[in-house]
């Protein structure tokens, strides 16, 4: 998929002779970036079959900690299908306190890195102290923490691992690996 500032149409037309499966011209409207991941969510869906996926979270609720609000609709749009409830954050900080509100609610927490206020990092530690001092027998290991950032080293994943994450995914956030990783955390 392709964003660009031009609305020009011979760019969209030379984009999608290119291979490419989707094209938007800013400004953005998560209207028409919803559509246009759907759209090309049911060609790679049909073609690489992932029938499977459709319902595959239902019952199940996510928290997405992401500042940047074209990563949350993106991830939103790749999730729509699973029938998976997600909550989003902005930072860290909300991320913390919706989950200190009611920990039971959610299944997985799909966090950012780099984000204002509490970062990722930080954020998953005040979690996990949370975690610590309630002591939850239902989730005795706690909660799984997905990082989700374009911090791809594999220094950067064992940074986000000491921190207290379960998981790394690379952004741009690819849909195979996405549900990959959720099935192992939440089937």
């Amino acid at each position: 998929m392709i964003i660009s500032q031009t609305e020009w149409e011979t760019i969209k037309t030379d984009a999608l002779a290119a291979g490419a499966d989707g094209f938007i011209s800013k400004p953005l409207f998560s209207s028409t970036i919803t559509e246009t991941i759907g759209r090309c969510l049911e060609t790679e869906k049909t073609s690489d079959g992932w029938d499977d996926i459709i319902g595959v979270f239902a019952g199940k609720s996510a928290l997405l900690a992401d500042d940047v609000e074209i990563n949350q609709e993106i991830v939103l749009s790749l999730l729509e299908k699973t029938g998976i409830a997600v909550d989003c954050a902005g930072n860290g900080a909300e991320a913390v306190k919706l989950f200190q509100t009611n920990p039971a609610k959610y299944d997985v927490i799909l966090m950012d890195i780099h984000m204002p206020e509490t970062d990722g990092y930080e954020a998953v530690r005040q979690i996990r102290a949370f975690e610590s001092a309630a002591k939850n027998p239902e989730k005795p290991r706690g909660i799984p923490v997905i990082a989700m950032t374009a911090n791809v080293f594999q220094d950067d994943i064992e940074k986000c691992l000491a921190a207290g994450m379960n998981g790394h995914i690379g952004k741009p956030v690819e849909l195979d690996t996405l549900i990959a990783l959720l099935r192992e955390y939440l089937l």
